[in-house]
């Protein structure tokens, strides 16, 4: 699928007096798959101004979208301009890279009107925000970027689902054409809707949910990855310098991941026409265990009958204990047969003559009907039987017989629900009727779930998780007590120190069959991977060199890696401080939703100045007289404040200078008359 859009607008200019950066192009391109969308985006800003323009454009991104491929474009060998791929950098390296091209050249060196551009494109240490810088656009010219956003989708309920926000209205609001799906192992819905032969356009104003649902609902998928991250380390130069002191690359682990995408639907099952609900009413069965067997019987009715309309599942109830009896003389609605069952008044008795209930469920279901489906049994007690009851037997008519059955045992164990054990002897006889055997315990029971287990296979029980390791070792690690048809289930081991992974393999079982969902792990599996703990370490466990190598591994900007790029025109530029006068960008409006917004503003200032809008705010909040000061910064906090008036102290420990983009560490002395910020002086490491 292929969506795009273009926006022309001018930005409008809140500074009196002087000229607006123009956004002139503002292209995406976005191609949706099952896997997720991308998003190529293309920029041009045009300055008509007289002063070259220094630009930033903060890029909102969600924390699993991966941002590369930045690209400026720049004159060609044969004069017409053609795309430079930026360099990816370690973030110390670009950052260093970027504020020496602000200082400008030389004295000596003559700067040009249409001068060489720079750009710096990095992503937030401690948020998800990515940042876009430009300097300079000069004079009536224009500089045009272009970079690639990619957020994957979610699975969930056996669909992939890529939330597409609301797209900007600055400027005109788009209309996107959305083109019919290509790829016929999905269906692609929008909103809701499934997109017809022609396609579709779509509101840009509107918010849109769009859907990638297989044809084939049983389809289920594993992606492994393996990472070197020893192998990725030492042939990383800036990996290397962030090893912690004494620590050796050789030393590091390997990273095993891997993703399960279950099938939302794990068999398929003939519709039920009639069922024969078989309830023991010894007493060996108590009252609470009595009472959680035919709910979740009634349970199981009423779902049978959801959505069938007319054409319903027709149900008889049986009671026993040493006799057999029937409650409705007749099959009826299995829905009346839901509501009416567990009202049911029994009374206990001795004996428990299951085989003998179970015999004349059979012979109910032997009479003919026209009605289209299967018939099943489904048999409630707790199974204490005489010692001398024939389960050999039970076990044969079970396998030989048509109908389907279903035992539901009641125990006293400290479960809820879940399969019986497959040594014991009923299982045989559920199994071989094309059954299960359930087991019920002392737990609070979900009887909606547990009744639609009951219908078709909802679960995959006892996952767990086989990894098989070079040179014919392996290992098997239990993950979940079950886990629901159509979700995601993931595993990371980011500390394995043994052999490489060959295979991983998800194993269970749905309704006694044993299963397995099996991938070896792939190139770009490990790219996929390494991006994403690039950008987000869910446990903590990496540290920055194996995040850097991880980033440069997946080419992607990080917080530890950044992009840069010069595109050469004639000549270099001047310093945005060497006496111009940039112009100072704010607030054009505007915004991506789902991550690539954007707003101007400009470095007309310094961060001194920046701090003492800061500072001053903390004086004005203490009502501060005559006094001194003074605290110290990193690149991103206050740590240190040295100060006589308490309230100034408690205030400067208050003050974010995160917007000021501190590089590296400063002593700030402050000074102040009345109030009135007299001095901000900078010195000590750093300056």
């Amino acid at each position: 699928m292929s969506l795009s859009l273009a926006i022309s607008a001018d930005a409008s200019n809140p500074i009196p007096s002087s000229s607006a950066v123009q956004e002139r192009v503002h292209d995406i391109q976005l191609d949706a798959g099952p896997d997720g969308a991308t998003l190529v985006v293309t920029r041009s800003l045009f300055n008509p101004g007289p002063l070259p323009a220094q630009v930033e454009l903060p890029i909102d991104l969600p924390c699993e979208a991966v941002l590369d491929e930045v690209a400026v474009q720049a004159p060609g060998e044969a004069g017409g301009l053609i795309w430079r791929t930026a360099e990816l950098l370690a973030a110390s390296e670009a950052s260093d890279r970027w504020a020496a091209w602000l200082e400008g050249p030389p004295a000596t060196s003559k700067t040009a009107l249409n001068a060489d551009t720079a750009v710096h494109v990095s992503r937030s240490a401690w948020s998800c925000e990515a940042t876009l810088e430009i300097y300079p656009v000069p004079p009536m010219h224009a500089r045009t970027v272009s970079y690639r956003v990619f957020v994957p989708s979610s699975y969930d309920r056996g669909r992939y689902a890529i939330a597409l926000p609301r797209l900007s209205s600055y400027g005109r609001t788009p209309t996107l054409a959305l083109a019919a799906p290509t790829d016929r192992a999905f269906v692609l819905s929008v909103d809701g809707q499934p997109i017809q032969a022609t396609g579709v356009s779509l509101d840009g104003d509107r918010e849109h949910q769009l859907e990638f649902t297989p044809r084939d609902r049983g389809r289920g998928h594993v992606s492994a990855a393996d990472l070197d991250l020893a192998q990725l380390v030492a042939t990383t130069p800036a990996a290397l310098a962030a090893l912690d002191v004494g620590a050796s690359a050789a030393e590091l682990p390997r990273l095993l991941l891997s993703d399960f995408e279950a099938p939302s639907e794990l068999a398929q099952l003939p519709e039920v026409r009639r069922v024969v609900v078989v309830v023991d009413a010894s007493r060996s069965v108590d009252a609470d265990a009595r009472a959680q067997l035919v709910a979740l019987a009634g349970a199981y009715l009423e779902q049978l009958s959801r959505g069938r309309g007319q054409d319903q599942a027709q149900a008889e109830v049986l009671v026993f204990d040493r006799e057999v009896r029937r409650v409705y003389h007749d099959f009826v609605p299995a829905s009346w047969a839901g509501v009416d069952l567990p009202k049911l008044d029994l009374a206990d008795a001795n004996g428990s003559e299951v085989g003998l209930a179970i015999a004349t469920a059979r012979d109910l279901l032997a009479r003919p009907t026209e009605a289209d489906g299967v018939d099943w049994i489904l048999v409630l007690s707790d199974l204490y039987l005489r010692h001398d009851f024939p389960v050999e037997h039970a076990q044969a008519s079970a396998a030989a017989a048509a109908p389907r059955v279903h035992v539901v045992r009641a125990s006293g164990q400290p479960i809820d629900f879940e399969p019986g054990p497959a040594s014991d002897p009923w299982t045989a006889v559920a199994r071989g009727a094309g059954g299960m055997l359930w087991q019920i315990g002392t737990r609070e029971l979900d009887r909606e779930l547990a009744a639609a287990e009951l219908i078709r296979p909802t679960r995959i029980w006892s996952l767990a998780l086989q990894l098989e390791l070079e040179g014919a070792g392996q290992r098997e690690i239990a993950l979940d007590r079950w886990l629901a048809a159509g979700v995601t289930r993931r595993y990371a081991d980011l500390d394995h120190h043994g052999a490489p992974l060959e295979r991983a393999s998800f194993v269970g079982e749905v309704w006694g069959q044993r299963r397995a969902w099996t991938a070896a792990p792939t190139a770009e599996s490990g790219r996929k991977a390494a991006a994403a703990l690039a950008m987000h370490d869910p446990e903590g466990a990496l540290s920055d060199a194996a995040r850097t190598a991880l980033g440069f591994h997946a080419q992607v900007i990080s917080p530890f890696t950044s992009a840069w790029a010069v595109a050469g025109f004639d000549g270099p530029a001047a310093s945005p401080s060497a006496g111009l006068g940039t112009i100072s960008l704010r607030g054009t409006g505007g915004s991506y939703g789902c991550g690539i917004g954007h707003s101007m503003r400009g470095h007309g200032t310094s961060h001194r100045v920046s701090f003492d809008s800061l500072v001053q705010a903390a004086l004005d909040r203490c009502a501060a007289t005559t006094g001194r000061s003074a605290f110290e910064t990193t690149d991103l906090e206050i740590v240190a404040v040295d100060s006589q008036d308490r309230c100034v102290e408690r205030a400067l420990w208050s003050v974010d200078i995160s917007p000021t983009k501190s590089n590296g560490r400063k002593r700030i002395a402050v000074e102040y008359v009345d109030g009135v910020l007299t001095t901000l002086g900078v010195g000590g490491p750093g300056r």
